[in-house]
């Protein structure tokens, strides 16, 4: 799964905007927003910060 299908997940599952998500990630809107449309992928260090939401608001992707 790419970074955006998770980010989507997260949004629709969580019902948080994509700019409180950037913030409780500790990136810019514009890196999420990005990571969304594809043209960008994230950190190995943001992608850590992902994982680490994820599991903290048990988001599992199967």
């Amino acid at each position: 799964m790419t970074a955006a299908e998770k980010i989507k997940k997260i949004v629709e599952e969580k019902g948080i905007a994509p700019d409180e998500l950037a913030a409780a990630l500790g990136v810019s809107k514009g890196a999420l927003h990005n990571w969304l449309k594809g043209t960008g992928r994230p950190s190995a260090n943001a992608q850590a910060k992902l994982e680490k939401y994820c599991t903290d608001n048990n988001i599992t992707f199967e």
